[in-house]
């Protein structure tokens, strides 16, 4: 009785996490055509990137601009890479839906993570230096 009960509270917990994990088609239908902001987690840091239907990005932060590319593993990670020499390295990111929000973390541990405040779908993104909300 006490493994029964053991197992089906494992089971309780697990199932919701296992649900929330994204198919990497899951991922090219809810974030290409995004555009969404936030923070990083424990800073007062804002963000935002823009993914353009085609996977081209746009993103802001600390009054930087950069234009990249967001790629879409087999695993379901989101790869954005920019051409900027100091950022050229892809960084790859886990998403999970928290409420109405997203957050996501680094690949390799020790890496920012980033939450949504805002998320929105979009077929054009804005061009420029410009606000992050």
């Amino acid at each position: 009785m006490r493994l029964a009960l053991t197992i089906g509270l494992f089971f309780a917990c697990v199932t919701p996490a296992l649900a929330a994990a994204l198919t990497a088609e899951e991922a090219k239908e809810t974030f290409f055509g995004f555009d969404m902001a936030g923070y990083v987690e424990g800073t007062d840091e804002t963000w935002r990137e823009c993914i353009k239907p085609t996977g081209r990005t746009v993103y802001w932060h600390d009054g930087i601009y950069q234009e990249g590319t967001l790629r879409i593993r087999d695993d379901a990670m989101l790869c954005f890479s920019y051409p900027d020499p100091e950022t050229a390295a892809e960084s790859c990111f886990s998403a999970t839906r928290v409420g109405s929000n997203w957050r996501f973390e680094y690949e390799t541990q020790g890496g920012s993570t980033f939450i949504t405040s805002q998320a929105r779908m979009v077929k054009a993104c804005p061009t420029g230096v410009g606000p992050t909300s």
